[in-house]
């Protein structure tokens, strides 16, 4: 379990308790990649809306401050800074910045579950980041980088489906999440 277990987990849970269509839309979606009690692990990481909706919970919802040091002198911004300086970026300046993830009518502030959908020309819903990855970054890096993080970190569920070989990784929050959800 990492740092953001809880308020995922809770933040996740409020955005669904809030917003009764999107709760059944969710419930409908991850019923139809369930078998009775057992989750598809490799079907739900498959769902556009419930990644959408977990990467938005994440986005919105999760603050990190990523700080780094200097190895060696550089320029940034006009600003010259020597080795060893300290440097913090907290991410709430990039997951809300309007210019990268500011929609129509769905301001960067506002949770919108569907932020992270595109339509295929048939209407066809899939995840994506709306080339933003490297503007993502609530584990503390980019979410390009994240994947590789997540391959190695201990506390993330490693799980298969029944009758397939290999795996994906699972996160413990979206389980917990998807728990719940049968409970509201």
């Amino acid at each position: 379990m990492t740092a953001n277990a809880v308020p995922v987990c809770t933040w996740g849970l409020m955005e669904l308790a809030r917003d009764p269509i999107l709760r059944r839309e969710i419930r409908d979606e991850v019923e139809a990649a369930s078998a009775g009690r057992q989750f598809d692990v490799q079907k739900l990481v498959t769902l556009p809306l419930l990644q959408s909706f977990y990467t938005e919970v994440m986005r919105l919802h999760v603050s990190v401050l990523v700080i780094r040091e200097a190895l060696r002198p550089f320029r940034m911004e006009g600003y010259a800074l020597p080795a060893g300086s300290i440097l913090q970026a907290p991410s709430e300046i990039s997951h809300y910045s309007e210019n990268i993830w500011g929609v129509e009518g769905h301001p960067a502030s506002e949770f919108w579950a569907r932020r992270h959908i595109s339509y295929d020309p048939k209407g066809k819903a899939r995840f994506e980041m709306m080339g933003r990855p490297a503007d993502f970054f609530p584990f503390g890096m980019s979410f390009h980088d994240q994947s590789l993080l997540l391959l190695f970190w201990p506390t993330s569920l490693r799980a298969t489906s029944a009758g397939t070989a290999g795996g994906c990784l699972y996160s413990f929050e979206l389980h917990h999440i998807l728990w719940s959800l049968r409970c509201l």
